[in-house]
């Protein structure tokens, strides 16, 4: 097959065997792919979750600091690059440097602005800046935040309301919790399938 077009199989092909289990036929496939190009910049952001998931943070970090300063990645997946290793920096107790890397993540349709926000308000918590954690939960209540599913914002909005000992605010984030999110609880509990 021309080039493009063989990149684009043995993307999908490497990808496909990753998901199957076949690990052993993922790196046949995804080092036939140009490593600049398209789709060897997503083998790379594949290879690094695969990494994430293994359990080694250290070689999924080198993979994704090559994306982040390679040439030629486009701008979605140099922006879920940096997300995942703001991620790892986070789950690392690292969190000014994760900090920092959550102000780099641009905003793209898999790196949604409230999303990470919410993530950056958790470091700014474990950094002890609560009010600057509160702000940001404060800004996900506007109207372009309504739709998304972030649940861990009244977590959070309670834990800050407990550490400034305003306990009768932090039962209102649970009862807000409850308000949001209760009718979805009951159809689980009621053995609704969670997709539905």
């Amino acid at each position: 097959l021309p080039g493009d077009t063989a990149d684009f199989v043995h993307y999908f092909q490497g990808l496909a065997d990753l998901r199957s289990g076949l690990g052993r036929w993922v790196d046949r496939d995804f080092d036939e792919v140009k490593p600049d190009g398209f789709y060897g910049h997503q083998a790379r952001y594949v290879r690094a979750v695969a990494k994430v998931n293994a359990g080694d943070p250290g070689a999924a970090t080198k993979l994704l600091d090559e994306i982040i300063g390679g040439q030629g990645a486009d701008k979605v997946t140099v922006a879920r690059a940096r997300l995942v290793r703001a991620r790892l920096l986070y789950e690392a107790k690292k969190n000014d440097e994760a900090l920092a890397e959550y102000l780099r993540v641009k905003r793209t349709d898999v790196t949604q602005a409230g999303g990470v926000l919410l993530e950056r308000a958790w470091a700014r918590f474990r950094l002890g800046a609560y009010h600057d954690s509160m702000g940001m939960l404060y800004s996900l209540m506007a109207p372009s935040n309504r739709d998304l599913f972030l649940p861990e914002q009244y977590i959070l909005r309670g834990l800050i309301y407990q550490r400034f000992c305003h306990f009768r605010a932090a039962k209102y984030a649970v009862g807000d919790f409850r308000q949001r999110y209760g009718a979805a609880l009951d159809e689980v509990r009621a053995g609704k399938a969670p997709e539905e």
